[in-house]
């Protein structure tokens, strides 16, 4: 329950930034999202998109074409992926959060950045050592 009630909270966070940035400037050019296929970024590019922001979306792997788009709780990343990028004004690119070529790329042109990355899986040498890491 309490990972559900932060998760909410940062997600009403999130929402009301965009729009208070939103409200603030009515010529918001362009926002980058990292992270976009995670629980978070997710919705926050569903927010852009709704409030026609165009937005900028680091994906590590190409779009699959061949991938069914869903937006579903339990839907795979290529899976929201695939959604998220038949959306109008959203343009994904190919790259990495640790590659300072594709972040540059990415945030050409916008005008904030939402940062909504996880924290990277364990290692398999530390998994042996905290066995709840899955």
């Amino acid at each position: 329950m309490r990972k559900s009630l932060s998760f909410a909270r940062i997600l009403t966070a999130t929402a009301l930034i965009l729009q208070g940035s939103l409200a603030m400037s009515t010529a918001v050019k362009k926002v980058a999202v990292i992270g976009t296929t995670g629980r978070l970024g997710r919705q926050a590019v569903l927010q852009l998109n709704e409030n026609n922001v165009p937005a900028g979306c680091l994906l590590r792997h190409e779009v699959d074409k061949s991938v069914k788009p869903s937006i579903d709780k339990d839907a795979s990343s290529a899976e929201v992926a695939a959604y998220l990028a038949s959306l109008p004004n959203v343009e994904m690119i190919k790259g990495d959060v640790t590659d300072e070529a594709s972040v540059m790329e990415l945030v050409d042109g916008c005008d904030a950045v939402l940062a909504l990355h996880g924290a990277p899986r364990p290692s398999s040498f530390w998994k042996p050592l905290f066995p709840f890491f899955k």
